[in-house]
């Protein structure tokens, strides 16, 4: 384990140009950070404040880079943000970055998704560009619960969008909608982690329950995955079961990554989900076509407090970031964990 930056406040994601510089949404100051590189301590070359953001667990949340960002130069940030109605509302924003030159330089190139109304609570949202080339986006409820099972809502959603925000057109209708909108899956609470397996096109989602059942759900096109009438599965109304759900009691499940390449050797391919409220780190075994997930380990347990964000980087390491500041703190980290070594 090595930590890479210290004292950043709610640091909520992680990503890595193909010139090495890694950025970093900050959700308590409002800010992307880009650093020098993923090696520790490495300079802070360029930052950016984002506008109108409504603070707490609605500033600037998931990141992602175009998958031909050394071309475009195009980075994309999810936040809830106040409207022009002055409402806060869900949005996805395009950013263009500057080359390692000029990597101070982040401008607003464009809104490419806003709606739904949002909250300061339970607005999670994680994006991943997919195999497909399509922008994946796991949005929560905004605290609203009726959002959720609201076909027309953005809130509470699985999203599929091309690159400029326009829905994918083979999406499905979703139950109760008249056509095919951004929305490829519904009923979600508070999405926290969405991830790809190799092969597949659909991804796992991992999202908070109330007061049980965090769940884990394998997405496929149109279903209903059940919040608010049931959590955990086996409820009423047709709902999807989860491939994993925490039981009685909740983890606060957030970021999740897919441990890739030899060097992770009997770990390769497994699952690994950070939780908050547990303040660890879970390896999950993906067994059969991943309609179920097997738990394995629990590494880390209380050692760096809570852990945010997980997800793979440079030389096929995980990297995670921690959520321990509060209250104009700022004491989180940015942590590396190799394929090799102690924590094997």
């Amino acid at each position: 384990m090595t930590v890479l930056q210290r004292g950043l406040a709610v640091p909520w994601d992680v990503a890595f140009a193909p010139d090495g510089r890694m950025f970093v949404t900050e959700r308590d100051t409002d800010r992307i950070l880009v650093f020098a590189s993923a090696d520790p301590n490495a300079p802070l070359v360029g930052s950016s404040t984002l506008p109108d953001s409504k603070g707490f667990e609605a500033g600037p949340m998931g990141l992602v880079l175009h998958p031909d960002f050394a071309r475009t130069g195009h980075l994309y940030v999810c936040m809830t943000r106040r409207s022009d109605d002055d409402l806060p509302r869900l949005a996805v924003l395009r950013f263009r970055v500057g080359d390692r030159e000029e990597s101070d330089r982040i401008d607003l190139d464009t809104t490419i998704l806003e709606g739904g109304v949002g909250t300061p609570t339970e607005s999670g949202c994680r994006m991943r560009f997919g195999p497909d080339g399509f922008l994946w986006i796991a949005t929560g409820q905004g605290h609203d619960a009726s959002a959720s099972a609201d076909p027309d809502s953005l809130m509470g959603k699985v999203l599929r969008v091309d690159s400029d925000g326009a829905p994918a057109p083979d999406n499905p209708t979703l139950p109760g909608a008249t056509q095919r909108t951004a929305a490829y899956s519904m009923g979600h609470r508070n999405p926290q982690g969405l991830e790809f397996v190799p092969g597949r096109r659909d991804p796992f989602v991992v999202e908070h329950g109330p007061d049980e059942n965090d769940e884990i759900n394998l997405i496929e096109p149109g279903l209903d995955y059940g919040w608010p009438r049931v959590s955990g599965g086996d409820g009423p109304g047709g709902a999807a079961d989860p491939v994993w759900a925490s039981g009685d009691t909740t983890l606060a499940v957030s970021g999740a990554a897919l441990a890739l390449g030899e060097a992770w050797g009997a770990w390769e391919g497994d699952l690994f989900v950070a939780t908050l409220k547990e303040e660890d780190l879970r390896r999950f075994r993906i067994a059969g076509d991943g309609r179920k997930l097997e738990e394995k380990e629990v590494l880390f347990d209380g050692r760096f407090g809570r852990l945010r964000t997980v997800t793979l980087g440079h030389r096929g390491a995980l990297y995670l970031t921690t959520s321990n500041s509060e209250y104009g703190e700022a004491i989180d980290r940015v942590l590396r964990v190799e394929p090799v070594g102690d924590e094997r």
